[in-house]
Parts: C-alpha cells; structure tokens; sequence
C-alpha cells in the first residue's frame, strides 16, 4: 500500500494504512482473548468484525485501499488467524461480509 503513494497514488494516505493495520491488530487482540477453545461462532464474529471495519475503510477511500492483490494475502491472513484459533470450516468467510 505504502509502495502506491510512493509511486504517487493519492487515493489513500499513511493514515489510511495506519487505521488498516490497527483494524488487523485489534482482529488478531480480539482473537487472543478468546481462549484455545472458543466456539467456532466467536471467531467467525471476530472475523466478520475486521470485514466489515475493513469494508468502511476501504469505502472511505472510494474502494481504493485494497486492491485484487491485496485482497487475496488479506483474506489468507484472516482465514489462516481464524483457523489457528480454531475455525474448522474450509471455506472462505470473509465472502459472506466482503465488499473488497
């Protein structure tokens, strides 16, 4: 992201990018809290969370902020936080609230 604005994308700036990772820090802050054997219904809360702050980010911006390359690491990294607090399913989630 910050490698846009260097190359003079304007579109977002570093607080933008701050606010996108403090919303990631806080996902991965509210998965720890849940413990080793949360239900699968609380991670999948935490994860609609970071979603839907990410989609009001991103909107905020006129969609600009995550772009398709983005998007495909940014859901990994959900997906892949979700199931090391123990999500089962294999499916991607973050579909159902995704609007990036």
């Amino acid at each position: 992201m910050a490698d846009y604005i260097a190359d003079g994308d304007d579109s977002y700036s570093e607080t933008d990018i701050k606010k996108y990772d403090l919303i990631l820090q806080q996902f991965m802050v509210r998965l720890g809290k849940l413990g080793d054997s949360a239900p699968g219904a609380a991670i999948v809360d935490c994860v609609k969370k970071a979603v839907v702050d990410l989609n009001a980010l991103n909107d905020r911006v006129d969609g600009c902020l995550i772009e398709t390359d983005q998007r495909e690491g940014l859901c990994e990294y959900l997906l892949l936080a979700a199931r090391g607090a123990g999500l089962t399913s294999a499916r991607d989630i973050t579909e159902e609230w995704r609007a990036w």
